[in-house]
């Protein structure tokens, strides 16, 4: 029984990598793991970003499934770890992202499971995703403060019960510092759950004012003077330094370096027993806060590495070209790669173990450049969802596969690598059998910024053909088509013929589908109503 190991690089797209034509190549181990095994040339995310992209992933299963996103898979059936679990495999898992920790239930079927998330990003991530638009509600008086609370109060004491969980494992494993000094803020949050206890209006007073800005007043028995004018003195600093460059950055992710260095421990550690790993580089999605790093605090390392980087990427690369720091954070991670490679063969384990890479979901670096920042609704662009699958390994036989298919694939093909037969509530199939049966549509969806209401807010959607791609939204289960491209003559989706005659007979197939797919939901949304 071979080991597997997935690789999850955030934000990594296909059309940046070597393999798919792009020079200057700076991929040379994802290029050289893609041409010696399965590489998916036509392969998309089920949605951008993480925390939309990552349920997909593991539980083979759509964006909107099972009530939506809002707690990851932690009210989905099954993941494929746990199938891996139970048939006898270690299961290993780190990750570097929040929306993909273990409180949106990721940990699951995992016998080890570390949460090495920037804890910045994560109290940020749960005021804009869980907090936001209750509060916005009741302040609107749309919601009595009963109402809110009953949101509030489990919402916000899990968040904090799993903060204190995830400092203590931070420090069991002897993860570097990063961020915010984890001692005071393990006291600070203690300190909140106290308080929460006592006095949960308190709390909800000092995040109403400050937003996301409400971590640093944590253990703070109310809303002070003192702690406001801290946080303005630090905007203002922040706005100042950061007016032409960003040099300042809150922001403290755990670097591809440190997982290596704690997969590197656990390989050391590790028994007889075939293992499944899961890995999450989050370097690729930081690649734009290279610049501010290093001006920041310029240490000889992001001397050298931003050195070396900016020389790969410039050998041959037009003037015109964008995207400069995505790729020298590619060339950066390539070189993990690379280092992850050498470490499986220094254990003596590289010749029994099959690796999965993929991305979670693309990105907007460099053409063509749309300006659209976080407007989740409108990142269903290939830039965004173009994303690579490769598969590289013991009995794995080089081969391009060019037929449509997408993340409900993923938990099927690993499934398949370790002889399992995937449980039928799984939408996917094993990616080898797609040249036989290739997708006809690939979904992706969100409902924008803040929770995932089907019920009540407007839902989004792109579906995309072999040569098209249609984008809806959706108000009360009724879509409207927004944008349609033809992928065939126009490769970069410039050209939007939603109002046009041509491809009519296309355009409707999808939104007939969208249709289709929108009363499946309005069912189960009714029927979690009269549960």
């Amino acid at each position: 029984m071979a080991n597997i190991i997935l690789l999850i690089i955030d934000t990594l797209r296909y059309d940046r990598m070597g393999i798919s034509g792009y020079r200057p190549a700076v991929t040379p181990n994802l290029d050289e793991l893609a041409a010696e095994g399965i590489n998916c040339a036509n392969y998309f995310s089920n949605g951008c970003v993480t925390s939309f992209a990552f349920p997909p992933m593991f539980t083979s299963s759509l964006p909107f499934d099972f009530g939506g996103y809002d707690e990851g898979i932690r009210h989905r059936p099954i993941s494929f770890p746990e199938l891996l679990q139970q048939d006898g495999f270690h299961t290993y898992g780190l990750v570097t992202g929040h929306p993909c920790s273990s409180h949106f239930g990721y940990g699951r079927g995992f016998d080890q499971f570390l949460d090495l998330i920037d804890l910045y990003q994560w109290f940020r991530s749960i005021y804009v995703a869980a907090l936001s638009e209750p509060i916005a509600t009741w302040q609107a008086g749309k919601l009595s403060e009963a109402e809110l609370m009953a949101i509030f109060v489990p919402k916000f004491g899990r968040v904090l019960m799993d903060t204190e969980n995830y400092i203590a494992a931070l420090d069991r494993a002897g993860a570097p510092p990063s961020g915010r000094p984890r001692a005071p803020l393990l006291a600070a949050v203690r300190a909140e759950r106290k308080l929460l206890d006592a006095a949960p209006g308190a709390c909800l007073e000092k995040i109403a004012a400050l937003k996301s800005d409400y971590q640093f007043a944590l253990g703070e028995n109310g809303l002070s003077r003192r702690t406001q004018r801290r946080i303005e003195r630090r905007k203002k600093l922040f706005s100042r330094f950061n007016k032409r460059i960003h040099l300042l950055s809150n922001r403290r992710a755990f670097d591809a370096g440190t997982v290596n260095r704690q997969f590197d421990g656990f390989l050391a550690r590790r028994s007889e027993q075939p293992f499944f790993a899961l890995l999450h580089y989050f370097d690729l999605h930081e690649a734009k806060l290279q610049i501010s790093k290093l001006l920041a605090r310029p240490t000889p390392r992001r001397i050298s590495d931003g050195i070396r980087a900016y020389r790969r990427i410039s050998k041959g690369r037009p003037p015109e070209q964008r995207g400069v720091l995505y790729d020298m954070g590619l060339a950066l991670v390539d070189e993990q790669l690379g280092a992850l490679r050498h470490m499986l063969r220094r254990h003596g384990v590289s010749e029994d173990t099959v690796i999965v890479i993929t991305g979670d979901h693309g990105t907007e670096a460099g053409a063509p450049h749309r300006g659209l920042g976080s407007n989740l609704p409108r990142l269903f662009y290939d830039e965004h969802l173009h994303v690579p699958l490769i598969v590289n390994g013991r009995g794995i036989a080089p081969q391009t596969i060019d037929a449509l298919s997408s993340h409900l694939d993923l938990a099927p093909t690993i499934l398949d690598i370790a002889g399992i037969a995937p449980p039928e509530v799984f939408q996917g199939i094993p990616i080898a059998a797609r040249r036989e049966h290739p997708e006809t549509l690939v979904w992706s969806e969100n409902a924008g910024l803040g929770r995932c209401d089907i019920a009540t807010k407007p839902l989004y959607f792109s579906v995309r053909s072999a040569g098209h791609r249609s984008i809806a939204r959706a108000e009360n289960f009724v879509p409207e088509l927004g944008e349609f491209y033809d992928l065939q003559n126009d490769p970069f989706a410039k050209d939007n013929l939603a109002g046009g005659e041509q491809c009519s007979e296309i355009r409707e197939s999808h939104l007939a589908a969208i249709r289709k797919r929108l009363e499946t939901l309005r069912a189960q949304s009714k029927g979690r109503d009269a549960a």
